[in-house]
């Protein structure tokens, strides 16, 4: 479905900014030469266990990147120079882009994932609203409101049928078949 691509083209954007971002901040290492850099911080605090290998190292710059990303920021790797600073800086403000586009994003999937719902559910708020402003007795309002819950299951049949109304008679009749072709085999003489 269209929403299933939406939320894996986010999942996509996070995975593919937060290796950008961390391969951003070992260019910024590797670019400085004779200055202290966040990597040398990183593997002070690493010698317990040894010198790092370039895949500790790749995995920590990930790990700052998705920290920054997503705006938790635990601060433990941090900008040494000045440098850095602006690095981090520019990459903390691409970050915060990407983060509120994928926010909204995924919002937007969240909240018209049910369409009909909302419809209903804005036609009972515009329902309500009416009934208050005519003072509409109690029992009616119940009554209407019943009203329109029962109708909610025709609506949607009545959209169905609409939707397969625009296709070619061809597809109409096929669509057709297929949706009645379960009950007409437990009908005997259609065996």
């Amino acid at each position: 479905s269209y929403r299933t691509q939406a939320f894996c083209k986010i999942l996509i954007l996070l995975l593919l900014t937060a290796h950008w971002l961390g391969c951003m901040l070992g260019l910024v290492h590797g670019i400085q030469s004779g200055a202290t850099t966040w990597m040398d911080a990183f593997k002070a605090t690493y010698v317990d266990q040894g010198v790092p290998s370039s895949v500790d190292l790749y995995v920590a710059s990930i790990y700052w990147s998705v920290m920054t990303l997503t705006s938790i920021g635990y601060g433990d790797i941090s900008p040494q120079n000045n440098t850095e600073r602006f690095a981090f800086a520019c990459c903390m403000m691409i970050a915060g882009v990407v983060w509120a586009y994928l926010i909204g994003s995924a919002c937007g999937i969240f909240a018209s994932m049910d369409d009909q719902a909302n419809n209903f559910n804005d036609t009972l708020d515009l329902l309500n609203t009416m009934m208050s402003e005519k003072n509409i007795p109690l029992q009616m309002r119940r009554e209407l409101r019943e009203y329109y819950y029962e109708r909610q299951v025709i609506h949607r049949l009545e959209e169905e049928r609409q939707l397969v109304a625009r296709l070619s008679p061809v597809l109409e009749a096929d669509v057709q078949g297929a949706s009645c072709q379960s009950w007409v085999r437990e009908v005997w003489f259609f065996r």
